[in-house]
């Protein structure tokens, strides 16, 4: 029996940001494409969809792994549920689900088993879809497939976003078409870039169209210098003919996956997962191919020390990094290997035979008592732990795995436990990345909204100063020395405005020449017009690039207090307008717009 999603509370509103986006029954493109494509492959998933819930139908705006599939009815829908919550959603078998088990797209085709999905939040706030993957046999995220599917998530909804902004600007104003073009391929170019994956596009003539970073790093090229290129030509050795029969068989419509041995030019020998999508027009006739390539040397590897060490089990435990232990249906110890008992600090003959609780003590098994309990009932349960007083592993991923007699019963389980502070610091490493502006290293309108709702949730808008600053006479500067002094310039002024603020103050290039300042806390009007001024007076000194002296400018709007019912668009429009008459005074200073009354920008708050 099918199990219908509840209706969002919002669902009228949530409807008309859907089809504000204009992406409906829009024809496919690369940049979702290769977003569901990239999910499937991290998550190890047979498909990967882009999803958006419409009023009576789910519609695929990407698919990857499910040909034929447009859409289906939202009844039957598993991301209609994806979109009631804001937390990942993760299904690891749709059989014992009981929204889904009987479902028909689980008792009949495809058959989905595993399903994981990334709600689709716009700024507004709206779930308009998923970023999901499917598999037909019940599976598991890790912990770093999870981040990815909900990183990749977030690029998806950028991408929607961004998508819909240049539409809106393509009809209002056609004189913008090429510069929205050029955007959304930076945009598609920054998303790629930041995967570490090898992608490229080659069209039927085997010339590569379009590749990322790491592709071309792999031709020790940069991506401009890769495209036109045959990969015969680019290679300094003979091509490999298993790869070269791939391709061709590719080109002839027919997707290839495999791995290969990829030997690189300073004698390091890569294994790499490679997939080839072939790229069919409306008559199926071939165009090009996708390429994606997964760099699985470490994974390889692990395989084949595991195939080889699988007489000496015990002698593995031991080796490796990993906190193993086994526990018997009374959940007490029956075997724990060197990692635990380092963790732990007590030698093995004084854990086996005890009880978790006897040995861990209720402060650290209560809060695991619940997996344990699931553990026992026949569930594999996986769920990570802090420990926040440790100098190294402070994040621990841990597994608890059902054991079993041959006669199905349990036996107890085994406990695994992996150090994944590394990807946890990696993962906030890149995420802030993302959120900066690659010239100045400021924030970019990603950082900023994080910014702004973390100071919404924590500060007081009441005192939250903007000020909006366009610089004087740059344009100039870039048509007589070039964009490299140009770009120069903005770096010396983006320092120089670091230097005039607090470090909690967020300061942010909106792009070009236009930067703005947020400075929390700010209680009057003449606390922010002294900050205005040091700008104006920073931006007047002269600017040494090379052996040039440039004198430039800068004009500044200013405005105090953010009312949480308007939002940050309003806050902007009050600064952006006194820019312009700043402008309009003869540039080079500031105006400050009236401050709001505190209780326009108060937030209401309950007893």
């Amino acid at each position: 029996m099918t199990v219908p999603a509840a209706i969002p509370a919002n669902e009228k509103q949530r409807l008309r940001q859907l089809h504000e986006l204009m992406v409906l029954d829009s024809a496919p493109e690369p940049l979702f494409d290769t977003l569901a494509r990239t999910a499937a492959e991290f998550c190890g998933a047979a498909a990967g969809l882009v999803t958006l819930i419409d009023a009576q139908r789910q519609w695929f705006k990407a698919n990857h792994g499910l040909p034929g599939a447009n859409e289906t009815p939202r009844d039957t829908s598993f991301c209609a549920h994806a979109i009631l919550d804001d937390a990942l959603l993760h299904v690891p078998d749709a059989t014992r689900d009981a929204r889904f088990a009987g479902n028909p797209l689980v008792t009949g085709a495809p058959h989905i088993r595993f399903y994981a999905a990334a709600p689709l939040t716009l700024p507004e706030g709206e779930r308009v879809g998923t970023l999901c993957v499917v598999d037909f046999q019940a599976g598991q995220l890790t912990p770093a497939q999870a981040r990815m599917l909900e990183q990749l998530g977030r690029m998806a909804v950028q991408a929607l976003v961004m998508r819909r902004d240049l539409l809106v600007r393509a009809v209002s104003m056609r004189g913008q078409y090429e510069q929205a073009l050029a955007e959304r391929e930076n945009f598609l170019r920054t998303v790629t870039d930041n995967l570490p994956v090898r992608i490229g596009y080659i069209d039927k003539s085997r010339r590569y169209q379009f590749v990322n970073r790491a592709q071309a790093e792999r031709f020790d090229q940069r991506p401009d210098e890769v495209l036109g290129q045959r990969p015969r030509a680019l290679l300094k050795r003979a091509p490999d003919p298993a790869v070269s029969a791939r391709v061709d068989a590719a080109l002839t419509g027919q997707p290839q996956r495999f791995e290969f041995d990829d030997a690189l030019d300073d004698g390091q020998v890569r294994r790499i997962d490679c997939q080839l999508i072939p790229h069919l027009d409306a008559e199926q006739r071939v165009q090009g191919l996708f390429t994606t390539g997964v760099d699985i040397t470490a994974r390889a590897e692990s395989e084949r020390a595991l195939r080889l060490q699988t007489a000496t089990l015990g002698s593995v435990a031991e080796l490796i990094p990993a906190i193993v232990a086994v526990l018997d249906a009374h959940g007490r110890y029956r075997f724990v290997n060197g990692a635990f008992e380092r963790w732990h600090g007590k030698p093995r003959t004084d854990i086996i035979g005890r009880t978790m609780h006897a040995l861990l003590g209720a402060p650290e098994f209560d809060p695991v008592k619940p997996w344990i309990a699931r553990a026992l009932a026949g569930e594999s349960v996986h769920f990570e732990l802090h420990f926040p007083e440790r100098t190294h592993a402070q994040h621990l991923a841990v597994d608890y795995i059902p054991l079993r007699l041959e006669n199905g019963a349990l036996d107890g389980f085994v406990a695994v436990g992996q150090d994944i502070t590394q990807h946890r610091q990696e993962a906030r490493r890149l995420l802030g990345l993302s959120q900066r502006d690659a010239l100045t290293g400021l924030l970019n309108r990603a950082g900023l909204q994080d910014w702004l709702t973390f100071q919404q949730l924590h500060g007081d808008a009441a005192q939250l100063g903007l000020l909006c600053i366009d610089l004087d006479r740059f344009k100039p500067v870039n048509d007589q020395h070039g964009h490299p002094v140009g770009d120069a310039l903005l770096q010396r002024f983006a320092e120089r405005l670091r230097g005039l603020v607090r470090p909690t103050d967020a300061v942010v290039r909106m792009g070009g020449d236009e930067f703005a300042v947020l400075l929390p806390g700010v209680r009057d009007a003449n606390a922010l017009g002294t900050v205005a001024n040091k700008v104006l007076m920073a931006a007047h000194r002269p600017f040494e690039i090379g052996t040039l002296a440039l004198q430039i400018g800068a004009s500044v709007g200013t405005a105090l207090g953010l009312d949480p019912e308007r939002g940050w668009d309003e806050l902007l429009a009050r600064a952006d307008a006194m820019l312009y008459r700043a402008k309009g005074e003869g540039r080079g200073r500031a105006a400050m717009a009236p401050a709001m009354p505190r209780a326009a920008s108060a937030v209401q708050r309950g007893p």
